[in-house]
């Protein structure tokens, strides 16, 4: 994910320092122009406006990165470090406060990892397979031999559980926006959550929300009963 954030910034900081704007959008803008309706000025300075906010943005969520551990990643073109993997495994050791990743047994795991790679690097289907294929591939198959590698795997899976954006938070707040109004002005805290857990955790829509539902006794029955009220236990 670091590695397409700085992607991303670079392309963005190119387009700036350029000026680039689309055809299609170039084209409209002179028309537009010539009928006296924008300021092409003025659009190049709002561009960059945007620009400039959406670069300092990407710095937030870069930075922390930098700040987590360095990128580890399959790369065919390049091997992977020694240097990066143990420097990853102390980052995470230090923030949980104990040793999680056990680095003597991790550099042993290293070579098996890199084995592997070197016998799978020039098949085609390893060249087309994503990066989380290819590792989800990797420990199935060690885990069939029996060849364990249990604190790489952790290290993979902790890189892999950073989440790249807020956008996950930022729809729970767009859900809560869409759920205000007058006639709900007065829910309780614990409805809100309630609504926002079903939206969050199924895919269903309303209809399908119910119809699914309403088939389940078990769950009727608890909505039902008295249980699921704090007082009621007491």
């Amino acid at each position: 994910m670091a590695h397409v954030l700085s992607e991303l910034k670079l392309n963005l900081l190119e387009k700036k320092e350029n000026n680039f704007i689309p055809s299609a959008a170039l084209t409209l803008l002179g028309k537009l122009e010539e009928a006296g309706e924008a300021n092409v000025n003025l659009f190049h300075k709002v561009a960059r406006d945007i620009s400039d906010k959406c670069l300092s943005y990407l710095d937030l969520y870069d930075g922390s990165y930098e700040d987590v551990l360095p990128h580890l990643r399959i790369d065919l073109n390049r091997e992977i470090s020694w240097v990066r993997v143990c420097e990853s495994a102390e980052k995470v050791n230090i923030m949980f406060g104990k040793q999680v990743i056990n680095s003597n047994s991790l550099f042993d795991e290293m070579v098996l990892v890199k084995r592997y790679m070197s016998e799978r690097c020039k098949e085609e289907s390893w060249k087309n397979a994503s990066l989380e294929q290819k590792w989800v591939e990797m420990f199935k198959e060690f885990e069939k031999k029996r060849i364990r590698v249990s604190n790489f795997q952790k290290l993979v899976e902790f890189i892999f559980c950073l989440p790249g954006t807020s956008a996950h938070v930022e729809r729970i707040f767009s859900i809560m926006k869409s759920m205000s109004s007058e006639s709900r002005s007065r829910m309780l805290e614990q409805n809100v959550k309630a609504v926002i857990t079903c939206k969050i955790n199924t895919d269903w829509s309303c209809s399908e929300f119910y119809e699914n539902v309403k088939l389940n006794n078990v769950f009727l029955k608890k909505v039902l009963s008295t249980d699921k009220y704090d007082w009621a236990n007491k």
